[in-house]
């Protein structure tokens, strides 16, 4: 029997910076250079107005009851 190796699952994560007081802060902006990095933060802004369309059509139903 053949094996084969493939992607079968992919995570993302937000992870946000805090000061000493656990408090979140600002940091610079991130600096997108090759074709790959740009590819894949314009995926991330996709799934993340996907989610906020997605949670207003919950929230909808949810009102509606």
């Amino acid at each position: 029997r053949e094996q084969s190796v493939r992607h079968t699952n992919s995570c993302f994560f937000t992870m946000v910076a805090l000061d000493d007081e656990r408090k979140p802060v600002a940091v610079r902006p991130l600096e997108l250079e090759t074709a790959e990095q740009k590819r894949r933060f314009a995926q991330a802004q996709q799934r993340r107005q996907l989610r906020a369309e997605l949670e207003a059509r919950y929230q909808a139903i949810r009102e509606d009851g």
